[in-house]
């Protein structure tokens, strides 16, 4: 059985607030004699902020608030670190106590059979970011288990996307064209997880089906 949307939620929750513990490990200071600002890696704070801006986007409305916390924190200060942490820790226990269950009514979780469908309902009802999110999701899973599966693991400890469809390419999987396609995919994703504005609603629409179609196609064994 699949789990509902809220477990979702929780799930991807509880992998934030794991990322922010790691980065707030990751502190040091600096500044003038007299004067120093702790700060935490500038590489994993950036990362983690990003992934907090698109929980704040699959939220929509429900992250209001949050918003501001989730969206602009730019400065890779300790303390803008630790207080981030608290909020993922906040929703957390609001998505435990079932106060943001309107988010099921939002998405109806139960009457779909995949995340792609999920997407393409967001897409429907004017959400095109955050089904571009999903969409995105959806083509990270299959080419990192793909990697996986084939033996072709990028050796990088974060691998991107990109990183994927070059190895899956390397190792012959996927043809050059193949590839390319698989790049235009991911251009779109990158846009709709970075809360791009100029990215349209129809865009999102030919990546979904390009999504669907790729996974199909290739299937894992």
């Amino acid at each position: 059985m699949k789990p509902s949307t809220t477990e979702q939620l929780q799930s991807y929750v509880a992998e934030l607030i794991a990322a922010g513990e790691e980065v707030v490990k990751h502190s040091g200071t600096v500044g003038t004699p007299g004067y120093s600002e702790p700060i935490v890696n500038l590489d994993l704070f950036s990362e983690w902020t990003a992934r907090c801006g698109h929980l704040a986007t699959l939220l929509g409305e429900h992250a209001r608030p949050w918003n501001n916390t989730l969206r602009g924190t730019t400065q890779n200060y300790l303390g803008n670190a630790k207080y981030l942490l608290g909020t993922l820790k906040a929703i957390e226990k609001t998505l435990r106590a079932g106060l943001l269950i309107r988010v099921e009514d939002l998405v109806r979780a139960d009457a779909f059979a995949d995340l792609l469908e999920q997407a393409d309902y967001l897409l429907a009802e004017g959400y095109h970011v955050a089904a571009g999110v999903l969409g995105r999701a959806v083509l990270e899973e299959h080419l990192r288990n793909w990697c996986d599966r084939a033996g072709c693991m990028p050796s990088k400890e974060r691998p991107t996307l990109a990183d994927y469809n070059v190895a899956l390419y390397k190792a012959k999987h996927l043809d050059k064209l193949t590839m390319k396609q698989v790049e235009a995919l991911i251009a779109v994703g990158n846009s709709a997880a970075h809360g791009d504005p100029d990215l349209k609603s129809e865009d999102v629409a030919r990546m979904l089906r390009d999504v669907r179609d790729f996974v199909a196609q290739h299937p894992l064994s």
